[in-house]
């Protein structure tokens, strides 16, 4: 008797979950389908019986990681208006949690297996357009709205923005829990608002990436000079 579609699509959740343990433990080349079974608590054969292959539970694996994080990104709340709902998407899509960063060097491993492999590059490079829409999007609302650069080309700004953001997940993805939060979030924000033009966040905790230069030393303030005391008998 076939599994119902949705006791199937759990399990091949199940061993994507698993295939990203071991890959984080042991590296990507190294991951075994018997060692994913295993974690997964499945035999090889059981396995297979999802997977026609390694290769394509390796791909379904980093395909579910990166559908996670869009997730978390792609539904702003509805209370949020203006350049919040792109704050919200930043805050959401930087590698500032454990899982995250779990996900960042997943993903990164899969980048490099995909060097030299044409098909690995096309699918990689679609799955990355589908954030890129969604930084396009938002972008969008803003410029319409008047609350960004009116020259600003949207997909120029998008490509920027997420070109900040991946560079901030592999360098944090190399010294993980060196970098404050709130500083990562800043640096993003300083394009936003510097580059494209749109208003700061409305969170007061954001602090800007870049110092404030020192106010000019105010000269020292003059005493009023003394009045001499008039002569006697005058």
């Amino acid at each position: 008797m076939p599994r119902p579609k949705a006791d199937h699509e759990e399990r091949r959740a199940r061993l994507a979950k698993a295939a990203c343990e071991v890959i984080l433990d042991i590296g990507l080349e190294n991951a075994k389908l018997s060692d994913i079974g295993t974690r997964a608590g499945l035999t090889t054969g059981a396995v297979q019986h999802y997977f026609r292959s390694k290769e394509d539970l390796l791909f379904f694996a980093k395909n579910h990681v990166f559908d996670l994080i869009l997730d978390k990104t792609r539904t702003p709340p509805p209370e949020l208006e203006g350049a919040e709902r792109l704050y919200y998407i930043i805050r959401r899509h930087l590698p500032i949690t454990t899982e995250h960063l779990k996900a960042v060097r997943l993903l990164e491993a899969f980048r490099g297996r995909a060097i030299g492999n044409a098909t690995l590059l096309r699918n990689q490079h679609k799955r990355d357009l589908t954030f890129l829409s969604l930084l396009e999007e938002e972008l969008g609302r803003l410029k319409d709205a008047g609350l960004m650069h009116a020259d600003m080309e949207i997909p120029t700004a998008a490509l920027g923005l997420n070109a900040i953001i991946e560079g901030i997940g592999c360098i944090v993805m190399a010294a993980p829990g060196a970098y404050k939060s709130i500083n990562l979030f800043a640096i993003v924000a300083d394009y936003i608002t510097g580059v494209l033009g749109a208003p700061p966040p409305l969170d007061s905790a954001a602090k800007p990436a870049r110092p404030r230069k020192p106010d000019a030393e105010a000269p020292p303030e003059k005493k009023p000079a003394r009045k001499k005391a008039a002569p006697k008998g005058l």
